[in-house]
């Protein structure tokens, strides 16, 4: 398992993407997202890994409703990216 900490999606790191799926057990690549997941990180990784023929399992996670006022603490879990939720995922 590798983390990545992307700061930028724009050019996307095509090799440390390469190198992270290649150097672990299985191919797959989860972007966490703290917004919308449309236009995010998994969407640019995807088109990235499939412009080079590159087999790969995508699972994106992120927020997939508008979401609600609440505290800092309790928005991630409603929004299904809380470690708990990650966990369990």
């Amino acid at each position: 398992m590798r983390v990545i900490d992307c700061y930028s999606i724009s050019p996307i790191d095509v090799d440390t993407l390469l190198t992270c799926l290649d150097e672990t057990a299985q191919p797959i690549l989860i972007p966490i997202e703290d917004h919308f997941i449309h236009g995010g990180m998994g969407d640019f990784a995807i088109a990235a890994l499939e412009a080079i023929g590159k087999p790969h399992l995508v699972i994106q996670m992120g927020i997939t409703e508008i979401s609600r006022s609440g505290k800092m603490e309790e928005l991630p879990d409603h929004a299904g990216i809380s470690a708990a939720k990650l966990v369990k995922r």
